[in-house]
């Protein structure tokens, strides 16, 4: 009740400035995700005929990958959008309102309805976005990966908070003498400029990390594929009618396996250097 969803809306243009100055850039495009938003969504057209309008000159196995990048499996771009899970919902939404890579992202409670599986999602994929993003949320895990500042909406207006959630919920929540106040807000200015320093530095870790994570997708990405390779070859070879009608073809798979084999082994090597590498560097 403290004004940050109008904040939001005013942002991102869905509210007009009853009075005061607001600069926008021009050619700022702002995506603006909120709760109340999935109403968008067409209970029954499937995922892919939601996003059809947006790519009218892509082939349908196009239109499959980026409906994979919102984070849909194969099994569920023919579900129709009443019969998808909440969190299922909020990522075909998400990625809708984010399709054409706005500058700026603002997003009102994204978690709401996500399993932890999403949420860790949405947090890697916020700290690799480019863009600018404002996250109203009462969602600590979230708010501590992600923002590198945090704003407070009270008694009418938005200040800078030059603390961490956990310190100002302990400054609300307190109910110490004056003079114990008193003290404890001279320690409290210091800790908070030290708190806001790591916020900012955890927040450049966070970037820097971002190529190597992408790294490690990617090298998911290529032991997924082989491994389908291979499962899909050794089906072949189990025909017994192929060692019988064509020796030559049978030996010319079995050497496929072999290099699809051995190619899966540097995949998963490379996944496995990478995720140690990692696991070191953020530490």
């Amino acid at each position: 009740g403290n004004g940050k969803s109008t904040f939001a809306k005013l942002l991102a243009g869905d509210l007009k400035k009853m009075g005061g100055v607001f600069h926008r850039g021009k050619k700022l495009e702002i995506a603006y995700f909120a709760q109340h938003q999935m109403d968008i969504l067409k209970p029954d057209q499937t995922v892919l005929e939601h996003i059809e309008p947006l790519t009218p000159h892509m082939s349908e196995s196009q239109r499959r990958s980026r409906v994979a990048q919102m984070g849909l499996t194969t099994t569920k771009m023919l579900t129709l959008a009443k019969n998808l899970s909440g969190g299922e919902r909020a990522r075909l939404l998400l990625g809708l309102i984010t399709f054409k890579g706005p500058g700026m992202m603002i997003l009102d409670e994204p978690t709401n309805h996500l399993d932890i599986d999403s949420r860790d999602a949405l947090v890697h994929a916020l700290n690799e976005y480019k863009g600018a993003v404002l996250i109203i949320s009462h969602d600590r895990h979230l708010i501590d990966a992600t923002v590198d500042e945090i704003w407070i909406a009270e008694n009418g207006e938005i200040r800078v908070l030059d603390d961490d959630m956990q310190g100002y919920e302990t400054s609300i929540l307190s109910k110490i003498s004056g003079s114990e106040r008193k003290k404890k807000g001279q320690n409290q200015a210091k800790k908070s400029g030290n708190r806001k320093k790591e916020r900012q530095e955890a927040a450049a870790r966070r970037a820097g990390l971002s190529p190597l994570r992408k790294e490690i997708r990617a090298a998911e990405k290529r032991v997924e594929e082989l491994q389908k390779q291979l499962e899909k070859l050794e089906v072949t070879l189990g025909d017994e009618s192929l060692y019988e009608g064509d020796p030559q073809k049978s030996k010319e798979l079995l050497q496929q396996r072999a290099q699809l084999r051995g190619k899966l082994e540097e995949a998963e090597n490379l996944w496995m250097e990478k995720s140690a590498q990692l696991e070191k560097q953020a530490d």
